[in-house]
């Protein structure tokens, strides 16, 4: 019988049995909502039933995704964690668990699925999910963007300042939600109150589904504007003209013509271009 990790008693039970003390500096809050879970479930319903998950922790995700069918190839660092994840597991169903023991931060784990078939319906063969601590946030998402094995979608738990930069609503853009702009959307899913976790953060948190678009460019295409696009992040409060002249040497002519033909105020910042504009500005620069 499944024991879900959410139930806060369960949970602190399974910690205190294995002695586990949550390292906060490692954003070791574990979650214990069960709409949180839920939401991600229906999130991924039209996805391949092969998943590879992000630093599972003590397994919450990971029992969840593999009690509703999904295989999952969990990759987890600490070597407690990687002691504990099977047990949490009814034993029917641990043959539908990969644990890889290794550091995202350090090493370039293989996060598709090289044994999944591609799915019928998307072709695709494998989602993302996870509980992203914030010190990995920028990381997993420029990794995201540069697989050349794109997921059909990625599901993740995220600090909210993050997943605000990547919504990049109207005059809000970032490098962050750039990138993600380029390689496809991200919708938001739910805000998640400290509440949630145990120990709880002081931080909020939201649930976002990253999804790719087809037509997006080729990656090195993206990576060429993201490096050009850099600089004008860099000095996000200044005036993208300033940073025309003192990056790219731009004369005040040349910065007169570029923002003309497409239509930009020399006194726009960086953060009020749209993707489009972005890739249209790379391309003048």
């Amino acid at each position: 019988m499944l024991q879900s990790l959410t139930n806060p008693d369960i949970l602190k039970s399974v910690l205190a049995k294995h002695r586990i003390r949550p390292d906060k500096s490692l954003g070791q809050n574990f979650l214990i909502c069960e709409e949180v879970m839920q939401s991600l479930l229906i999130a991924l319903s039209d996805s391949p039933k092969h998943v590879t998950e992000l630093g599972p922790g003590i397994g919450t995700l990971t029992q969840a995704l593999i009690a509703s069918g999904y295989r999952v190839r969990a990759i987890e660092k600490d070597d407690d964690f990687i002691s504990i994840i099977p047990t949490v597991l009814p034993k029917n169903l641990r043959g539908n668990l990969e644990l890889i023991h290794g550091d995202l931060k350090v090493e370039e784990w293989p996060w598709p699925d090289t044994d999944a078939s591609p799915d019928s319906a998307s072709g695709q063969t494998f989602s993302l999910v996870g509980n992203i601590p914030y010190n990995l946030s920028g990381f997993i998402i420029r990794r995201l963007t540069k697989l050349q094995t794109t997921p059909y979608s990625a599901v993740f738990l995220m600090q909210k300042e993050v997943v605000d930069r990547l919504l990049a609503t109207e005059n809000n853009m970032s490098l962050l939600g750039l990138s993600i702009g380029l390689w496809g959307g991200a919708t938001l899913l739910l805000r998640v109150p400290p509440s949630c976790f145990i120990p709880q953060p002081t931080v909020q948190s939201s649930l976002v589904l990253l999804r790719p678009n087809p037509s997006r460019l080729p990656v090195e295409k993206r990576e060429e504007i993201i490096a050009k696009a850099k600089p004008f992040f860099q000095a996000k409060r200044k005036q993208i003209g300033t940073t025309m002249k003192r990056a790219y040497n731009k004369t005040e002519e040349e910065i007169q013509a570029i923002t003309t033909k497409l239509a930009l105020a020399p006194t726009a910042r960086p953060e009020n271009l749209t993707v489009q504009q972005w890739i249209r500005f790379c391309e003048e620069l």
